[in-house]
């Protein structure tokens, strides 16, 4: 807009201003405000209400499932358990006794891949996912299993466990074992 425009729009606001009176123009002003400001709340004020709203459920259970976890981490460490978190030198070691340990129990292992470590959501902590291809009976899969439960050297839990048995040998059994181990971190300390 240029000079001119602007001296003809001023001009047409105080015509306006005047026509209408004082009284009237306040409350024009005051109803275009109101307006305003109910704009603002329901374009504006409203999503991102919903977004804080959503916001804050997920953190109350981000919150609960931490206090959750703390709560199981120091019933851990109140237990006197004789089992410790593995530290990353310790894999091969864990590894060599847990295959010992299967053969003796009668286990074959076909291979054992480590996988990549997992950081949790602990900072102390990482995931080490192990696969075992084992071929072995019913029996000596359940008191490996055992074993595991009872596995001192650190903490393990199983996360899958897939069985099909021999075709040409039936008693024996051809699975595939992910173990989880808990690793603590190097620079944890």
């Amino acid at each position: 807009m240029n000079h001119e425009q602007t001296d003809k729009v001023k001009d047409r606001i105080v015509e306006l201003k005047e026509s209408l009176g004082s009284r009237q123009t306040q409350l024009i002003l005051y109803g275009a405000g109101a307006l305003l400001l109910i704009f603002v709340a329901i374009f504006l004020y409203r999503p991102l209400a919903i977004k804080l709203r959503r916001a804050q459920e997920k953190a109350n259970s981000l919150q609960a499932q931490l206090l959750i976890q703390r709560e199981t981490f120091s019933i851990l460490k109140d237990l006197d358990l004789e089992v410790k978190i593995m530290q990353q030198k310790e894999i091969s070691s864990v590894i060599d006794d847990i295959t010992a340990e299967g053969r003796a129990l009668g286990l074959n292992f076909i291979s054992i891949t480590p996988r990549q470590t997992a950081k949790l959501a602990q900072n102390d902590f990482q995931l080490l996912p192990i696969v075992f291809k084992i071929e072995c009976t019913y029996q000596d899969l359940g008191r490996f299993l055992v074993y595991l439960e009872g596995f001192t050297l650190g903490i393990a839990e199983i996360d899958s466990l897939t069985i099909r048995p021999k075709e040409k040998v039936l008693p024996k059994l051809d699975l595939d074992l992910v173990a989880n181990f808990y690793l603590e971190e190097e620079n944890a300390k």
